[in-house]
C-alpha cells in the first residue's frame, strides 16, 4: 500500500479514536482558529470576537446565508473572501438566486480528505473501480467524488456526471462497455432507477415511450420507433451484471429509507451508505452503522449545535437576538432542533450557520466497531436523524418554505411563479407523500371553476414541468414516473383558507404569520387522505 494511503489510515485512527474529553480540547483550539480567521472578513468583523471556550459560542449571533449574501453584495466578493477561489459550487436557494459557496485549495483538500476517510471507514479499498454518477458542476457531488478517487488511487473509475435525464441515458451507454464495478455513487433516486432498469427489462423503455407520447405528442407507433433509436447502445444485460455484483454504494441528497425495500431486491450484494451534507458543508454526517437508521456526525472539522427552529427564525430576522444553542457534547437522546454549524474555511469560515435542517439526536455517543486496513477501530460519534427542513415545523407561509422530493428541493417561490402566471389559481398546497415510491399531490383552488377540469389540470402540469432553468426538476421527474397528481377543488373551498386566516387575526398573530403554509410532508397516503377529509371534506 502506498505511503499516502498509509498516512490516510493513520489520520483516520487519530481523528476517530480519541476520547470525548480530547475532542473537546481539540474543538476549543479549532474554535479559536475559526473565529480568528473569520474576523478577517467584513462578514464577521463587526459581529463576532475570537473565542477560546466552547461555552461562549452561544453568545455570538447567527450568520445566515441571507446575511452573507447581503454583506457580499455590499462589500464585494474580493473583500469578503480570504483566499483565491478554486471552485464555486451552488444550489437553488429560496430567494430564487442560486446559493453560492466558494472554496480555496485548502478547502478542497480538506473536504476530499474527509470524504476519503469516511470511504476507508465503510470499507472502500484503494484501486477499486467506482461508477461516479454525481452531479455536474456547479453541483459539488461529482467533483468531490472524482477528487476522492484520486486520493484512493481509483484510476479505473468511470465518471458519468448528471444534470438531466439525457445525461443518464449517456451514462447507461457508457457503462454498457464496462465490467467489474465495485462501487456506485449517486443520489438515492438514481441508484433506485438504475436498479429497476436492470431488473425490469421494460421499465426504461416504458418511461421513454410514455414521455415521447405525453411530451412530444407522438402517436404510439412513432413513439416506439423513437424509443428504439434513443436507447440504442444500452446493454441491459451488462447493466444487470453490474447491479448483481456491485458491493458498495454511497448515496446522498435524500433519505434512503423509502427506497431500501426495492434496493435490496435490485442489488443482492449491496451495502449502501447514506451521506448527509450540503453545498455549505459537503460532508456533515454519514450512515456508518448499517444496523441503525441514523447518521454519525463527523466532528474533526465541524462544531455542531442544535437550537429551536422558532429561535433560529428570530435570530435570522433580528441580528441582535441571541439564539441559545446546545453543543454536541450536551446532546441527549430525543433532543430535536435546527442544526447550526461552525466550520473551518480558507475562503470563508462559517460561524453559527443555520443549515435549515431539523435533526433528532438518537445517541450522544454512539459506538461503532469498524476495521480500517485490517486494524480494529472503535468509533464514538453523535448519532442523529434528519427530520426535514426546519421551515416544515412552522404553520405559516414563509419565504423559504420548501420541500424535498427525490433529493431535489422545491421552494414555494417556484410554484407561486409557475402557477400564478395563470389568472385562475387562487390557492395551492403541495403534499409530499413519502411512501415507497414517493409521490406529489398538488391541490389547487381556482378563482373560478374551470370549464374543462382535465384541460386545467394539464395546463397546471405544463407550467410546472416546462423546460425552464428556474423550475426544479422534481416536477418533471414526478410527472415522468407518473407520481404527480393534480387535484382541483372548487372556488368555494377557499373559505377554509379564509377561515384559518380569520382565526389567526383573532389570535393577534403578526401580519407575516396570517397565511397557512403551502408545502406539507405526509408519511403515508392514508395520512394525506385523512387531511383532505378533515380539511376540505373530500
Amino acid at each position: 500500500m502506498s505511503e499516502d494511503i498509509t498516512q490516510l489510515d493513520h489520520t483516520v485512527v487519530d481523528e476517530f479514536s480519541i476520547s470525548y474529553d480530547e475532542r473537546l480540547k481539540r474543538h476549543e483550539k479549532l474554535l479559536t482558529e475559526i473565529t480568528s480567521q473569520a474576523l478577517k472578513s467584513p462578514i464577521y468583523s463587526d459581529r463576532i470576537r475570537q473565542l477560546s471556550s466552547l461555552e461562549e459560542l452561544s453568545s455570538l449571533p447567527l450568520t445566515s446565508y441571507e446575511f452573507i449574501l447581503e454583506r457580499t453584495e455590499k462589500e464585494g466578493l474580493d473583500k469578503v473572501l480570504l483566499a483565491p477561489i478554486v471552485q464555486c459550487f451552488h444550489t437553488s436557494g429560496s430567494t430564487g438566486e442560486p446559493k453560492r459557496f466558494y472554496y480555496g485549495e485548502e478547502d478542497i483538500h480538506r473536504i476530499a480528505f474527509e470524504y476519503a476517510m469516511m470511504s476507508r471507514i465503510i470499507g472502500v479499498k484503494p484501486g477499486q473501480k467506482a461508477w461516479n454518477l454525481g452531479g455536474r458542476l456547479p453541483d459539488l457531488s461529482g467533483y468531490f467524488l472524482i477528487e476522492v478517487g484520486k486520493i484512493l488511487h481509483m484510476d479505473d473509475s468511470i465518471s458519468t456526471l448528471l444534470k438531466d435525464d439525457k445525461d443518464l441515458i449517456k451514462a447507461l451507454r457508457r457503462i454498457s462497455s464496462e465490467k467489474d464495478i465495485d462501487i456506485m455513487a449517486s443520489g438515492a433516486l438514481i441508484i433506485y432507477l438504475i436498479g429497476r432498469m436492470s431488473q425490469e427489462p421494460f421499465f426504461l423503455s416504458g418511461l421513454v415511450e410514455d414521455k415521447a407520447i405525453r411530451t412530444y405528442h407522438l402517436p404510439r407507433p412513432l413513439a416506439k420507433l423513437a424509443r428504439r433509436i434513443y436507447l440504442r447502445g444500452i446493454d441491459m444485460g451488462a447493466l444487470k451484471d453490474i447491479t448483481d455484483n456491485v458491493t458498495i454504494a454511497i448515496s446522498y441528497a435524500e433519505a434512503l429509507n423509502p427506497y431500501m425495500g426495492e434496493l435490496e431486491k435490485c442489488y443482492p450484494r449491496l451495502r449502501i451508505y447514506d451521506v448527509y451534507g450540503s453545498t455549505e458543508n459537503p460532508i456533515t454526517a454519514a450512515q456508518i452503522d448499517l444496523s441503525i437508521n441514523g447518521l454519525s456526525i463527523f466532528l474533526n472539522t465541524l462544531i455542531p449545535e442544535i437550537a429551536s427552529p422558532e429561535d433560529v427564525l428570530k435570530g435570522k430576522e433580528d441580528p441582535q437576538y441571541r439564539v441559545e444553542g446546545v453543543l454536541w457534547h450536551d446532546w441527549k437522546p430525543g433532543m430535536k432542533g435546527e442544526l447550526l454549524i461552525t466550520r473551518q474555511g480558507q475562503c470563508l469560515p462559517l460561524v453559527r450557520y443555520p443549515t435549515g435542517d431539523t435533526i433528532e439526536v438518537l445517541d450522544s455517543a454512539h459506538e461503532i466497531e469498524v476495521e480500517v486496513n485490517g486494524v480494529p477501530l472503535a468509533l464514538k460519534l453523535p448519532l442523529i436523524r434528519v427530520l426535514g427542513r426546519s421551515v416544515e415545523t412552522l404553520d405559516f407561509e414563509a419565504q423559504d418554505e420548501s420541500g424535498n422530493f427525490l433529493g431535489i428541493k422545491i421552494y414555494s417561490r417556484y410554484v407561486n411563479e409557475a402557477l400564478h402566471r395563470s389568472s385562475n389559481v387562487k390557492w395551492w398546497e403541495l403534499y409530499n407523500i413519502r411512501e415507497m415510491p414517493a409521490r406529489l399531490a398538488l391541490v389547487v383552488i381556482p378563482e373560478s371553476g374551470p370549464a374543462d377540469v382535465e384541460r386545467f389540470k394539464n395546463e397546471v402540469v405544463r407550467r410546472l414541468t416546462e423546460e425552464h432553468s428556474d423550475l426544479p426538476q422534481s416536477f418533471q421527474i414526478a410527472n415522468d414516473l407518473k407520481k404527480l397528481e393534480v387535484i382541483v377543488l372548487s372556488p368555494q373551498d377557499y373559505n377554509v383558507i379564509q377561515a384559518e386566516i380569520d382565526r389567526r387575526i383573532k389570535e393577534g398573530r403578526s401580519y407575516g404569520q396570517l397565511k397557512p403554509k403551502h408545502i406539507y410532508v405526509m408519511s403515508t397516503d392514508e395520512e394525506f387522505k385523512s387531511v383532505m377529509r378533515d380539511k376540505y371534506g373530500r
